[in-house]
Formats: C-alpha cells, sequence, structure tokens
C-alpha cells in the first residue's frame, strides 16, 4: 500500500484565498470514469480509450496539479499502481510521457521493489498511444488519426487564419515541445480526398528531409478527418510583411533586413538545387524570428524533372501580387517564376530600406505607367519606382539591391537571372553593408556538402527523447518545452503536496486511490456552496429593510449602500429579498387574472440598473443573476485554474436552461468528432447543475463591444456578428421589403459572464449548438430535440467539421462592474457567427426565445424547475409569470389576430398557463372554436395533462362545448385520460346530463374506462334515465356478466385439474368465428369501431368462451378489432401447434412468474384501499353555469 496521502485542508486555498481546489474526494470521483480498477486492468488487458487522457489532464489541472497534468499518461500508470507521490519524483527528473515505454534498466529508481516495477511495465500498455506519434516529431512517417489530432497538439495561440488554413502555436503533449502547426481543410470528395492525399505525402516526405538555417522545418505531417496538419520549427515573431510595416525602422533593423537578401537567395537556392521550388513566395510566406528569415509554406511545393528551365503545367493557388506573368497567363510555373516573386518581396525589401514605405509604392503604381497595382502589369512604374529610390538621397548606400531587382524582374522568364546569379551578385557586393548574414557567407566559401548526423547507438529511448535526456536542443529549437507556469496551469504549495517519505507496502492485490481515500476522515473545506453564502462564522452586515412597496416606487433606498454589503451573493438586493436555500415548495399565487410579464430588458450592467424589481416577469432567476457581481479576483481566477469564463447572450444566459442543459449532460453523451463520451461533471459547469440557485451565483452581467445579437432564421438561436456587417444586413431587409428595425442595433451586446467553465462543458455546448445547426437544416419544427440529439451522435452519423459550425468560439474583451463598483475589462470567451451575412435577418428576442418550443425542449423536469423560479420570485416578491400566459390573456380577451400573430412568433403553444395549466384548455374551456382549431394547427398537445381541469377534453366536457369536443377527438384525445378529482371525461359529461357529448365520447373508447361502474352509479344517483339507458347499451359487463361468470368458473377447474381435469378450454378458433361472423354483420352499421360496433364484437367473444382479460389488451389498441383478430390467431395457432405452444410459455415462463409475485404483493394493498365510488367528486348542483341553458350553447 502506498504511504500516506496528503489531505488537503482549507489552507489549500490560492494565496489571495478567493476559492478552493477541489477536494480528494471530488477529485477521485472525477477519475473514477476514466481510469479502471488495478485489478481489471491487469486481468483483462483492457486498453484505455486514447482520448480520455485529454480529460484526465483538465481533471489535474483543476486540482491544482500543473506538472502532473502535463504527464497524464505516466499519472494514470501510477494511479492505478496507488502511488501517485511519485509523480513528483518524474517531475523533478523530467521525465515526460513521451519516455513511454520504459524498460527495466530505464524505468526509475523511485518505482521500488521488483511487483511494482513489474505492474508498472505491464500498466504502461495500456497508456500508449495507439499512432507512432514520435514520429510527428522527428520527421518520421506521415500519421493518420481516426479523430482530431488537437489532444496531441493542444493550441496555445492563433498565428494567421485564411480561407482553407490555419496556423497557430502549438505544443506536443507527449514532450512538450514547441511548434508551429499548420492546418489545411481536407477535401469534400472522399476519393478526391484520398488520392490527394497519397500524391501529398509522397511529396511530404520529400519536404521532410529539407534541412536548412533559413527554412523553416517540416518535423511531422498527420492527417485526421477533417484536416492535413503540418507540424513545423520554429515559432515564429512575425512575418516579413508585419516587419516591413514597422513605423520606426531602426539601425539595427535595418541591418537585419539587409541580410534577408542574402539569406532568402541562399535559401532559394538550396530549394532549387534539390529540385524544388516554392511557388508562393511573399512576405507572409517570410518569417522572422530573432532576426533572422526563414522561409516558409510550401503548400504549392511541386517536383519537376530536372531537365534545365522545366516547368510544370498545372496552376496552383497564388498570390496575384508577386506572381509572375507567365503564371498569371496559366502558362507553367517554374524556378524562373520563384525568381520573379523573390524580386517583387526584394524591392518592397529595398523600399522600407531605402527610407520610403509601401502605402506611397503602391499610390505611385497608381498613378504612373498602364497604373496598374502589380510589377507584372504594370513594368514602366516598376522601373521608373525603382530609378525613384536610386535617386533618393535617404537610400545611401543601401541602392545596391535595387540592381538585382531589375534583373529578377524582366518579363520574359529566360532573359531573367537565375538564383545563381543572384547569389553571385550578392556575394559579390563590395558595399560598406553586408548583405547576407556570418552563416551563410562562410556557407559560400565552403564545399555544399550534405553530411548526416551521427546518432548515439542506444535502445532504450527514441531519438527526441535521446536529446531531451542530453539537453541537446538545436538552435531551431530554442522555444523550449512548455511549463506549466507558461500555461497558467496553478500548482499546489510544494510543501504541503509532497509527502516527506515514500514507502511500499507490500500486498497480493494493491488498493485503488479512491479505495484508500474512502476510508479517510475527509477535509474540512469550502466548497462552492460555501462561496455562495456567508461563512458561519462571520456576521453578514445588515441591509436596509425595503418592502414591496418601496421597491415598486423606485425609491432611492432600495439600493443598498453599505461597501460591506458587496460581499455576500446577490448583495444588490435588500436581505429581506435574497433567495434562501429551498425547503418547501412554495405554492403559487391562485390568482385567476393574467398579469403580463414586463419585457426582458438586458441584464444591469451597473447595481443602480437593478431597481426597481419588475412585478411579473418570465424569468425570476434571470432577474436575480443580473443582481451578482464578483472580485476581479474572482473573476481572474479561470485563467489561473484551467478554466474559462464564458460571455453568453442567447438562451444560456437564462439561469434555468443553463442549469437544465448542464444536469442534462451529466450522464453522458458520444461525441463523434472526439470519439468518446463527454462526462462534464458539476466541477465542469461550476456546479450550475446543482440548481438554479447555483447557476445564479456565477454569473454577472457583461457587456461585450463591437457585436450586434441576431436571430438566424428559421432558428431561435441568438448569434452575435461583428458591427461593421450590420448596414449590410439591414439593407438586405429593406430590399425584401421586411419591416423597419427600430432603433437599429447599437453595436452592444449585454449578457452574462459565468465563471469557471472547463473545456469539457464547452465541447457539450459545441455539440448541443452544432447538433441543432444540422436539425435546422433538415426540420425547423424538430429542431433541439433531446432524443435526435443524442441518437444522432451515438448512431454512428458522420461527425461535423468543427471548422464548418456556424458558431465559432473567440476570445473577447467585455467589460463588468466589479463588488466595489468599479468597471473592469476582462477576456471571454463566446460564440461569434461564421457565416457571414447567411440567413441574419431580425433582432433576437429573449420573450420570444422563452415562449418558443425551443426552450421548452431544453428544460429538464419542467415542474421541478418552475418550483424552483416560483420559490426565488416568492423570496424577492415579485410574481412569477408563465409562458403560456401570454396566450392565454389573448384568449381570455377574444383577441383571435393577436393570438395568431404570437403563434406566428414561433410562441410555444404548449406553454403552461397560471389559470388553465395550457392555452388549449383555456380556448376549450371557454369555447372559442377558431382558437382550438388555430392551436391545434401550430402543434398544440391535445392530451396535455395539468392545470385547472387536468386536460383539454375534460375542460371542453365540463363547459359543454360539444363542437369543440368533437374537434379534440378527431384530434385523437384520450377518451381515457385520468382527470384527478374531476375522474374523467365522461364523468363529467355525465355529471352534467349533456347525453350528446356522452355518447360522442362513448363511441370513441370511453367504455373501456376502469371508472365506468362508478360512472353508471353517478347516473344513476342523479336519476337521469336516459344517461342510464346510454351507458347500459356500452355496458359490455353487464350485458355478459353470465358469460364472463361462466368462463372465470370453466378456467378455474381447468387450473385445479390440470391438462388432465374435467374442464375443457374453449378453442380459440371457435372464437375467431364468433368475431368473424359479428364484424362481417356489422360492416354495414354506422359508427365507429371504437365505439358500439366493438362492444359488440367483445360481447360476440365472451359469449363464445372467451376470457375477459381480452378488454385490456384492446383498450390502448390504436385498431382493437385488429388487434382482437390477431391475439385469438396467436392462440388458435399454439392450440394446434404444440411445439409453437411450449416455444411461447417456455420464453414467457419467467416473466409470468415474477408477474405473478408482483401481483400478490399488490393485492392485499389493492384490498385496503378505497372504492372508486368514495373519490371525491365535484358538485355540479353547486356551478350556477351548469344550467341545460348553458350546457347546451357553444361559443
Amino acid at each position: 500500500m502506498p504511504s500516506q496521502y496528503h489531505k488537503p485542508t482549507v489552507e489549500d486555498e490560492d494565496e489571495e484565498g478567493s476559492m478552493p481546489f477541489p477536494s480528494e474526494a471530488q477529485f477521485n470521483r472525477a477519475l473514477d470514469q476514466f481510469l479502471p480498477q488495478l485489478d481489471a486492468i491487469l486481468g483483462f488487458k483492457q486498453i484505455i480509450r486514447d482520448n480520455v487522457f485529454t480529460r484526465i489532464t483538465e481533471i489535474l489541472q483543476t486540482y491544482g496539479k500543473g506538472e502532473w497534468s502535463l504527464r497524464p499518461r505516466t499519472f494514470a500508470i501510477l494511479r492505478m499502481l496507488g502511488c501517485t507521490e511519485l509523480m513528483d519524483t518524474f517531475v523533478r527528473e523530467n521525465r515526460l510521457d513521451i519516455f513511454l515505454p520504459y524498460n527495466e534498466s530505464n524505468l526509475p529508481d523511485a518505482i521500488k521493489g521488483e511487483e511494482y516495477r513489474t505492474k508498472f511495465l505491464t500498466l504502461q500498455e495500456t497508456v500508449l498511444p495507439p499512432y507512432h506519434v514520435e514520429d510527428l516529431e522527428s520527421g518520421g512517417d506521415h500519421v493518420h488519426f481516426s479523430a482530431l489530432a488537437d489532444d496531441y497538439f493542444p493550441s496555445r495561440r492563433t498565428l494567421d487564419q485564411g480561407e482553407f488554413s490555419t496556423v497557430d502555436h502549438v505544443y506536443s503533449s507527449l514532450s512538450l515541445r514547441q511548434y508551429a502547426r499548420k492546418r489545411i481543410r481536407r477535401g469534400r470528395s472522399s476519393k478526391e480526398d484520398m488520392r490527394l492525399l497519397a500524391q501529398f505525402e509522397n511529396e511530404l516526405q520529400a519536404v521532410k528531409k529539407m534541412s536548412h538555417r533559413h527554412i523553416v522545418k517540416l518535423k511531422g505531417s498527420y492527417t485526421d478527418p477533417f484536416w492535413v496538419g503540418l507540424i513545423m520549427t520554429p515559432v515564429a515573431d512575425g512575418d516579413l510583411e508585419e516587419y516591413l510595416s514597422l513605423p520606426d525602422t531602426t539601425n539595427i533593423r535595418k541591418q537585419c533586413l539587409r541580410t534577408f537578401f542574402g539569406c532568402l537567395t541562399m535559401a532559394m537556392g538550396y530549394l532549387h538545387q534539390h529540385n524544388m521550388c516554392h511557388g508562393d513566395v511573399k512576405p507572409r510566406n517570410v518569417l522572422v524570428k530573432d532576426g533572422q528569415c526563414l522561409l516558409t509554406d510550401f503548400g504549392t511545393t511541386r517536383f519537376w524533372e530536372d531537365d534545365g528551365r522545366s516547368t510544370t503545367n498545372s496552376i496552383a493557388a497564388c498570390t496575384v501580387r508577386y506572381c509572375a506573368p507567365e503564371v498569371y497567363d496559366k502558362k507553367g510555373r517554374g524556378r524562373a517564376t520563384d525568381i520573379w516573386s523573390l524580386g517583387c518581396v526584394f524591392l518592397e525589401m529595398a523600399t522600407v530600406l531605402c527610407g520610403s514605405s509601401l502605402e506611397k509604392m503602391r499610390d505611385f503604381y497608381a498613378t504612373e505607367g498602364t497604373q496598374g497595382p502589380y510589377a507584372w502589369n504594370n513594368l514602366d512604374a516598376t522601373s521608373a519606382w525603382i530609378h525613384k529610390l536610386q535617386s533618393s538621397t535617404a537610400a545611401g548606400d543601401d541602392t545596391e539591391p535595387l540592381e538585382w531587382i531589375s534583373g529578377m524582374l524582366e518579363y520574359s522568364p529566360s532573359e531573367r537571372l537565375v538564383i545563381s546569379q543572384v547569389k553571385g551578385v550578392i556575394i559579390d557586393a563590395h558595399g560598406e553593408h553586408a548583405f547576407m548574414c556570418r552563416d551563410c557567407m562562410d556557407e559560400t566559401h565552403e564545399p555544399d556538402i550534405q553530411t548526416s548526423p551521427v546518432d548515439t547507438p542506444t535502445i532504450s529511448f527514441p531519438k527526441i527523447v535521446q536529446s531531451l535526456l542530453k539537453g541537446d536542443v538545436s538552435s531551431s529549437e530554442k522555444d523550449g518545452m512548455v511549463t506549466a507556469s507558461m500555461l497558467n496551469i496553478p500548482e499546489r504549495s510544494a510543501k504541503k503536496c509532497i509527502p516527506k517519505k515514500i514507502h511500499f507496502k507490500r500486498s497480493a492485490t494493491p488498493s485503488p486511490v479512491r479505495e484508500h481515500s474512502s476510508h479517510e476522515e475527509l477535509p474540512s473545506t469550502r466548497t462552492v456552496d460555501d462561496a455562495l453564502s456567508v461563512p458561519s462564522t462571520i456576521t453578514p452586515p445588515s441591509s436596509p429593510k425595503v418592502s414591496k412597496a418601496k421597491i415598486a416606487t423606485n425609491s432611492p433606498t432600495t439600493t443598498p449602500q453599505s461597501p460591506s454589503s458587496s460581499r455576500v451573493r446577490f448583495g444588490l438586493l435588500p436581505e429581506e429579498l435574497r433567495p434562501s436555500a429551498p425547503v418547501d415548495p412554495l405554492e403559487e399565487d391562485d390568482d385567476t387574472s393574467f398579469p403580463l410579464p414586463e419585457p426582458l430588458n438586458h441584464p444591469p450592467l451597473c447595481s443602480k440598473d437593478c431597481f426597481p424589481l419588475p412585478k411579473s416577469t418570465l424569468s425570476p432567476s434571470y432577474i436575480l443573476a443580473g443582481c451578482n457581481h464578483f472580485s476581479l479576483n474572482e473573476i481572474n481566477f479561470a485563467k489561473r485554474y484551467s478554466t474559462t469564463n464564458l460571455f453568453v447572450y442567447g438562451g444560456l444566459m437564462f439561469p434555468h436552461i443553463l442549469h437544465s442543459i448542464a444536469d442534462k449532460s451529466i450522464k453522458g453523451v458520444y461525441s463523434p468528432v472526439h470519439q468518446r463520451r463527454l462526462y462534464p461533471t458539476s466541477m465542469d459547469w461550476a456546479r450550475a447543475d446543482d440548481s438554479i440557485k447555483s447557476a445564479c451565483g456565477n454569473m454577472t452581467p457583461a457587456r461585450l463591444k463591437g457585436f450586434d445579437r441576431w436571430r438566424v432564421s428559421k432558428l431561435d438561436w441568438a448569434v452575435i456578428q461583428d458591427n461593421r456587417l450590420t448596414g449590410k444586413i439591414l439593407r438586405a431587409r429593406e430590399a425584401k421589403n421586411y419591416y423597419p428595425i427600430e432603433p437599429p442595433p447599437s453595436g452592444e451586446v449585454f449578457g452574462f459572464l459565468i465563471l469557471g467553465i472547463t473545456e469539457e462543458a464547452l465541447r457539450y455546448i459545441d455539440m448541443l449548438l452544432a447538433t441543432t445547426e444540422k436539425k435546422k437544416k433538415k426540420d425547423p419544427s424538430k429542431s433541439g430535440s433531446d432524443d435526435d440529439e443524442h441518437s444522432g451522435s451515438e448512431g454512428g452519423s458522420k461527425a461535423i467539421n468543427p471548422a464548418d459550425r456556424p458558431l465559432q468560439r473567440q476570445v473577447v474583451k467585455v467589460d463588468v462592474e466589479l463588488m466595489n463598483g468599479e468597471m473592469a475589462s476582462v477576456d471571454a470567451t463566446t460564440y461569434v457567427y461564421a457565416h457571414g451575412m447567411k440567413d441574419l435577418r431580425g433582432l433576437w428576442s429573449p420573450e420570444r426565445f422563452l415562449q418558443s418550443r425551443k426552450a421548452k425542449q431544453l428544460l429538464r423536469n419542467e415542474t421541478m424547475l418552475r418550483t424552483e423560479e416560483q420559490i426565488l420570485a416568492s423570496t424577492m416578491q415579485i410574481s412569477y409569470a408563465l409562458t403560456g400566459d401570454y396566450l392565454c390573456s389573448t384568449i381570455t380577451t377574444g383577441n383571435y389576430d393577436e393570438l395568431q400573430r404570437l403563434l406566428g412568433d414561433r410562441f410555444d403553444p404548449n406553454g403552461a398557463c397560471k389559470v388553465y395549466g395550457y392555452p388549449l384548455q383555456a380556448a376549450s374551456c371557454l369555447g372559442n372554436k377558431d382558437m382550438v382549431r388555430l392551436l391545434l394547427d401550430y402543434g398544440a398537445d391535445v392530451n396535455s395533462v395539468g392545470g385547472r381541469y387536468q386536460t383539454p377534453l375534460i375542460a371542453a366536457t365540463m363547459a359543454s362545448r360539444k363542437s369543440i369536443t368533437e374537434q379534440l377527438l378527431k384530434a385523437k384525445a384520450d377518451v381515457l385520460a385520468d382527470g384527478g378529482v374531476y375522474v374523467n371525461a365522461l364523468y363529467q359529461a355525465v355529471g352534467h346530463s349533456d347525453w350528446a357529448i356522452a355518447e360522442m365520447l362513448l363511441e370513441r373508447g370511453a367504455w373501456l374506462t376502469d371508472n365506468y361502474r362508478e360512472i353508471v352509479d353517478l347516473a344513476r344517483e342523479k336519476g337521469d334515465e336516459e344517461m342510464l339507458d346510454l351507458l347500459e347499451k356500452y355496458d359490455w359487463r353487464r350485458q355478459c356478466r353470465r358469460a364472463i361468470t361462466y368462463a372465470k368458473q370453466q378456467r378455474r377447474e381447468i387450473e385445479q385439474g390440470g391438462n388432465e381435469g374435467g374442464g375443457q378450454m374453449v378453442r380459440s378458433s371457435k372464437i375467431l368465428m364468433a368475431v368473424g361472423k359479428k364484424y362481417m354483420v356489422l360492416q354495414t352499421e354506422a359508427g365507429s369501431w371504437r365505439g358500439h360496433k366493438l362492444v359488440a364484437i367483445v360481447k360476440a367473444a365472451l359469449e363464445a368462451g372467451a376470457n375477459p382479460s381480452i378488454v385490456d389488451m384492446i383498450r390502448n389498441a390504436m385498431e382493437p378489432v385488429a388487434a382482437l383478430v390477431h391475439m385469438l390467431k396467436d392462440q388458435d395457432r399454439q392450440e394446434r401447434d404444440p411445439e409453437y405452444r411450449k416455444e411461447i410459455e417456455d420464453r414467457r415462463g419467467l416473466d409470468s412468474d415474477e408477474s405473478d409475485i408482483e401481483q400478490s404483493r399488490k393485492e392485499p394493498e389493492r384490498r385496503s384501499s378505497p372504492s372508486q365510488s368514495s373519490r371525491s367528486r365535484v358538485s355540479f348542483q353547486d356551478d350556477p353555469s351548469r344550467s341545460r341553458a348553458n350546457r347546451g350553447s357553444e361559443r
């Protein structure tokens, strides 16, 4: 057993004491999802999915183990062994994951004992990458990844971005070395893509062999499902285009610029010497690093046969400003085209060197010669500009390169200088300045002999590991390795984390860390809940008592003035208005009016704008979050602890939506992009999954400048786009005769900053947004379905390229107000619309979103969320309005046009209503047929349960709305739905003596209800003989009482006598024949097959000897007659075929036994429960609206 583990205490908080690290118990629970038990690993040789190591890294970073997090594979082995303390030894010895696999000779001595060393060597096989990733850093073979390669090369920052490629600064997760990575988007056609990849791989192998001090070194290459990746070194400081645009050119910088002429010529000569051409020479493809220039980007490199000035006829992508005339004319490219492009670059360098600027040069081209902007289409301006620079007094001795440039920019390829001539004139330059660096100058005096380095003979480690051990880092790799401090990853105090002594206790099966920590006393640490409340040892500052009346009148005393009160969460609210922990659910106001909620304004950026609180709102938690502010230390906490601050501006800025999404994500979902299940934990969501209040506690109002918020056509998600496109969007609206937007967008977006969101949670949000967009393209009316989202992911559907997602992550600056009242600008991650102006037609409305189906689909356990919101509203003394109140208010006032407009604006027809439950119930009760039809046309749920009357059908029958009842039945309303104290729709129709509606319900199958005897007793109690006659017509129990008694007696005799007893089972063929005859007779009769015709068939079957249980089978059947015939045919086959019967009995035997046992357990409960007839009934006599005149009327 490993030695004792360090117990985190309250001292493990960061030095400023703002927030604690997670406890060891939380840490172990998070790891247990990914690292299996030791015995399972050693026994079954289980391979851990390679993608989970990124998640282990994030967990370690959150726990405050920065250096450990850079070695997740090594940590996984040591944790399964139960000796994670040894990670500090691996860190001190600078042993990285790329050292794996070890052997007995090079395994660190810290792993003591033969047993543990053997297990370590065995376990390391489970954590090795499935790919030869080391080839990516040593110039080996091209590597093919089945998933995104970002886990192996995490990005630190974006260096450049184009239409089809991106360049970013990355580091290797195995060796921790820093590289520049270029990613090129793969093709759309798989066949064409594979052909190009095969050709590209062959060319890349030749490029990897290139080694020159002024050429970027290609260390490796890979492909994943979406990108072709090139791993290069070094990471430059910038490119030549930026270098030339610097405002002040000092003498030192001029000297560097002079050497670039010769160094770039030597690099180009090296390429031409090895039968390669660059094809796209331009300032952006010349990098600058520590005063040295490097040629890069061989994206258009092609091979050709060495036949003098040979060319290729393929026309690749090029930059028009720097391309040769023959390339623009599509006459092919070769060495001469590189000379032209290099001459254009030299001309810009000489322009800056001679004291002029590129802006003046381009203005000169616009007024001279042919006025063409490029050298190839304005040769006269080129010659005139060179002459102007030569005659400039500010140029001094720096005019010498202009002579070479003239020879490089000859229009005819055959008359241009070749690279050896350019090299010669530079070497022979006899000015006072050197136009070549010292290394290149020394090379010109030595034979150009390429020698291969001699590798140190060893079998212990790969070549890259040998250089790490020796400290041998070449000049092109001076960027070094990343460390935890460079990545801003936290480290707990060494004195608290490194145990004083490590010793092993031998055992046959070492216990995992999780078991070891389970019996230890949990530390007394602060949790996130503690951060949302006042510690028990501190008395909260007193707040001025503010009554509800004062808030309503916007009294100045409503805003707490005491600075100390801002130390409390939601401190802008008076003490009596702050939400407390929910204990018992509060009952909603029993109010029959519809006080419409006040408009949802943007979150108040300043505390003074929080008051007065609205009288009624759709989202009390939204109002609560707007009263929350943080200190600058708390906001910056995320950057230090491997989490990020997320700026949200759409659906996620509502705490109940955020809570629902976080809670739903905990169960995990498979991501095709990452090829693993995403398992966000409560820690990843900053505990937003705990409750709506917890979600509010991590949000603060924020403002983003330079963007506007829009709604994508046919999609309820909000998006933001650069404000510079707003004018074009408005003009596009005007061209399509859309209504004008007043006032126009202001270039500011208000939302919330959510603190402490981890990468795993962001991956889930990425997937949610991408799935929503994909469903929008298929069927806009079904976007956002939870079932579709997860089944689509796990069903093997093709993954969406992250670069093609409409919403892309971007780091922005947002303004927030701190607890002390000061404004601060902080970094945040947000999602920006990446499709330009496409589908942006109108502004996004928060009220419209909350009323939409999308908002409802995102909710999890809507009833519980509504209770939480009601508790918050009651505590803050405001009214909680439900989403259906908008629609119900138009229904109660009879405003059909307004209802149609709201439904057309995508208001959810199934939104909950405070009084009637749902809009369809309100329209059914009030008798507005047109509104009922309109709601059904817009997708209102005809069987929605809840509210005043439980279902719309019960509401219609209680109000004796015959035509509306008929409408609902045609829409397949459930006549058997339970109505609570109202029993069901038939009970209400009988109770109100509404014979027409009762017959309508009976014809739709209401006679199948279990409460039929209670309903008959109700009619008898009321003395309604007509209703009793109607009910007896459908009372199959009374009509078949003798047959039912005979069938039960016969079955009892068979069960008592067995197969050889006196009883004899009626053949199913006889019953089937009786049903068939009755069916033929009823064919010509009018009526539904669920009404009196089905009653007749059931009666025929029972009289023929059928078991009464057939009624239970047909009760929920869509086609009851067909279901009955199918069952009888199956029984007949069993009677004729003993083998088939035995197969069925064997299949159902176990289930039947379990069902009988469960039935016997429930029987005593059924006997002790009160009868159905004792159910509380609604008093019909006391309802003055239930007169016969009213019952027959229709609105």
